[in-house]
């Protein structure tokens, strides 16, 4: 709520595969002076349910997206999206027109059903080979520390701010003991990002999340209120500004 009772107009925020909804930390807290705050962990990844490996289709995603706006009620929405969320967003705008007052999509995964491929498949070279990138991935790294030096090196990765950036190594990424490398992502959406244990990382996690609630933008997440038929549903997260 903002001053003098006046009620500011939600914005929606959804990240792409293999992310977290905390990766819009730094958008998150500028937008929250003029709207409240919404940004979901798509299902399959950070502390959303990891549903079976057949339930993953888009419509699966665009309806999760429709069952957060119609639980919370949210009209006049300001939709945000990357890559496969920016296509959950087109897709609940579709399903829920009336609940949408803009959308800003980046990179939406979007395909011209008449220019399929001879090989069935509908992916351009291009495509296959940003497939073939991700599955290239590098799967384990000794630290916290190591992992942000590699992804920083990464052109991917060379324009995202450092808070947003230690932001997806901390909720994005699974602390594992020696023996063995998880993932808080499904495995059918990424390859597995995981640390061996560390005296380090239980530091890194404290310092880190102390530098992220120190900038005046306090972050609040619970899981969603109404699971859907087949288990739980996506984790809601919400941003406000401290004045």
């Amino acid at each position: 709520m903002g001053g003098g009772g006046f009620r500011k107009p939600p914005a929606l925020l959804l990240h792409g595969t293999g992310f977290v909804a905390e990766v819009w930390d730094d958008v998150a807290c500028e937008l929250a002076q003029d709207y409240t705050v919404y940004a979901l962990d798509r299902r399959g990844h950070g502390d959303s349910h990891k549903p079976a490996a057949d339930r993953y289709h888009f419509l699966d995603f665009a309806e999760d997206v429709c069952r957060v706006v119609e639980t919370l009620d949210l009209t006049d929405i300001y939709g945000i999206g990357h890559s496969a969320g920016a296509t959950d967003l087109l897709l609940a705008a579709k399903l829920l027109p009336s609940r949408f007052a803009r959308l800003f999509v980046m990179e939406p995964t979007v395909m011209d059903p008449a220019r399929r491929r001879p090989d069935g498949t509908g992916l351009s070279d291009f495509a296959k080979g940003a497939v073939q990138g991700v599955l290239r991935r590098q799967a384990e790294f000794d630290s916290a520390e190591a992992a942000f030096q590699r992804l920083r090196a990464a052109p991917a990765f060379a324009k995202w701010s450092e808070t947003s950036l230690w932001a997806y190594i901390q909720y994005g990424f699974a602390q594992q003991d020696d023996a063995g490398c998880g993932c808080s992502a499904h495995p059918r959406l990424n390859r597995p990002c995981c640390f061996r244990s560390s005296k380090r990382w239980s530091r890194f996690t404290r310092a880190t999340r102390a530098a992220i609630r120190s900038q005046g933008c306090p972050r609040s997440a619970a899981p969603f209120a109404s699971p859907p038929p087949n288990g739980p549903g996506p984790c809601t997260k919400r941003w406000h500004h401290a004045p």
